[in-house]
């Protein structure tokens, strides 16, 4: 068997210069064999890098399509896409993956071929997305077919995908701001598909409305790295309420406006909590914070358990602090210690079975939904995140592998950004989840915090008589509607007149005749209530639901 770490052989492309996002292209690999050559019925594994035509090698007339020519040995190829017929190996079944099997005679050390990507008259598509992307190489050999094995190469073949010219501008800034201190503005400019431009400049002019803000002179900025610039914003003792502030380049006019910024008030933190990030990342990302379930989406595990460390003499030992986070497809044994649920993320919407930006995963089953999870009784808030390789926040927006939507993220109201702080606000449900947009959301009932469980007894008759809804709501958009969920039906729809949105409703339905049997953890007899809140955009925020538990 062979223990190299590395396939022999390696691989050059031509041409390798930077290409804008959706560029038509040819592209030509060029594989030259190593010392120990290839024999017959080796395989050549080469995936095409995600969001590029899929390869194909039935139309030369379409796009992606593949040849090989310009051969310096007397090998023929067999080409295959997608598997190998007996094929075993999942990793490699995929639409983007190109498998050449050494036919007829061998390859020997130094002898190569040519394979042309988007040969054809339509040529090859760039993806949509920008970035540097590799063409993975992977090799399998006798010598490693035991096992089924495939080596990648030592160094596989990258190009640099750039962005279109600019014509927005995303402005993100923190949540909350106080009187007296200034704020930090990061601004990012974007193309017209969401990428983030790099090696821009401009001269940028703040804009409010709002009193109490100080707008800092016209400056010129330079962003070479795509991570944005920075713009200081001052508020003085008399800045107070809800702050939107405008930012406009002046050269290309292009604006952005920004989240919505509560001055001394308490806001929240957001994160993404399905990041699947390389362990050494360069992704940017302006969240507060992120969790890395692992390094490549997991499509199969339904929680994840994540421990914050307490340290002692500079070494992280394990401590009580768990956060506990499902995605709703476990049954509820496996749900009953989970903290918080997944309604959202690149996938899909999971709230119920055909809700607005519905999961596309085939496989889900209509009884693995977040108000499937609800109903059997289990006490979980609500969250989001993107599921994505492709960074988090908005950059996971872009075009990725079966998935079509933005990343979600989850607002937390912790008393600050300290791991334990942080889990402790989740475990207690103090958060609620978004689709991506950063909009502010304040929800009680009978002046319980949203994600509370509430023990109601028998003698609690302003309760059990009637259960006030208040909530502000403060959008990136103008919000649309607001709808109440209790028990998982929509009893109330509120229509919004506006970016910001003050909300209140009674139900004075009796809790006795409205909850529901709970024969989970000690029984007994369950109401829950939830906020939905659309925005004109499409944009959706979830608050965690308050529970209100009788006991039998």
């Amino acid at each position: 068997m062979n223990e190299a770490t590395f396939a022999d052989g390696t691989v050059t492309l031509s041409p390798d210069t930077p290409v804008c996002v959706n560029q038509q292209g040819r592209w030509t690999l060029t594989f030259t064999a190593g010392e120990n050559g290839l024999d017959l019925g080796d395989i050549i594994h080469i995936e095409i890098p995600q969001g590029f035509t899929p390869p194909q090698i039935e139309n030369p007339k379409a796009p992606g399509f593949i040849t090989i020519s310009e051969k310096n040995t007397e090998a023929h190829f067999a080409l295959s896409v997608g598997r190998v017929p007996g094929e075993t190996i999942e990793d490699f079944n995929s639409d983007t993956g190109l498998y050449i099997i050494i036919e007829r005679a061998p390859i020997r050390n130094g002898e190569s071929f040519q394979l042309t990507y988007g040969a054809g008259e339509s040529q090859a598509f760039a993806p949509t997305f920008s970035g540097n992307v590799a063409f993975s190489v992977r090799i399998r050999t006798k010598d490693n077919a035991a096992e089924t094995a495939y080596l990648s190469i030592r160094q596989n073949p990258s190009l640099t995908i750039t962005a279109q010219e600019l014509t927005h501008l995303e402005i993100i800034a923190p949540s909350g701001g106080h009187p007296g201190t200034p704020l930090e503005l990061r601004v990012i400019g974007r193309d017209d598909i969401g990428n983030r431009c790099v090696g821009w400049r401009g001269w940028f002019r703040v804009e409010t409305d709002a009193e109490g803000v100080l707008i800092p002179a016209s400056q010129r900025n330079e962003d070479t790295t795509g991570e944005g610039v920075t713009l200081d914003v001052g508020l003085s003792d008399r800045s107070q309420g809800i702050v939107r502030l405008r930012v406009r380049e002046s050269d290309s006019d292009a604006t952005g406006l920004s989240n919505p910024i509560t001055i001394g008030n308490p806001a929240p933190y957001w994160g993404d909590l399905h990041a699947c990030l390389p362990t050494e990342t360069t992704m940017r990302t302006e969240l507060d914070f992120t969790l890395n379930v692992g390094a490549e989406p997991t499509h199969q595990k339904a929680s994840f358990h994540f421990q914050t460390e307490e340290v002692q003499d500079g070494v992280g030992q394990p401590s009580s602090g768990f956060l506990r986070f499902s995605l709703p497809d476990a049954n509820s044994d496996e749900m009953l210690p989970s903290h918080l649920l997944e309604i959202y993320s690149s996938w899909g919407n999971r709230e119920n079975w055909g809700a607005h930006r519905p999961d596309i995963r085939l496989d889900r089953h209509p009884d693995r939904t977040v108000q499937a999870v609800l109903a059997q009784g289990i006490i979980a808030g609500f969250a989001a995140g993107s599921n994505s390789t492709y960074g988090v926040g908005q950059d996971a927006r872009r075009a990725e592998a079966n998935r079509g939507y933005p990343a979600g993220l989850t607002a937390v109201f912790a008393d600050s950004l300290d791991q334990d702080d942080l889990f402790a606000a989740l475990r207690e449900r103090r958060c609620y989840a978004t689709t991506g947009a950063r909009i502010l959301l304040d929800v009680s009932m009978n002046s319980n915090p949203m994600g509370r469980l509430v023990e109601v007894s028998a003698d609690d008759e302003t309760t059990l008589r009637e259960r006030r809804i208040s909530a502000r709501i403060f959008g990136t958009a103008p919000i649309d509607r607001i709808e109440v969920i209790r028990n998982n039906t929509e009893i109330c729809t509120y229509r919004g007149d506006g970016l910001d949105v003050q909300f209140d409703w009674v139900d004075q339905q009796d809790l006795t005749r409205i909850a529901l049997p709970r024969n989970l953890r000690g029984g007994g007899l369950t109401c829950y209530y939830y906020l939905r809140i659309t925005q004109e955009d499409g944009e959706i925020a979830w608050s965690s639901p308050v529970w209100f538990m009788l006991r039998r």
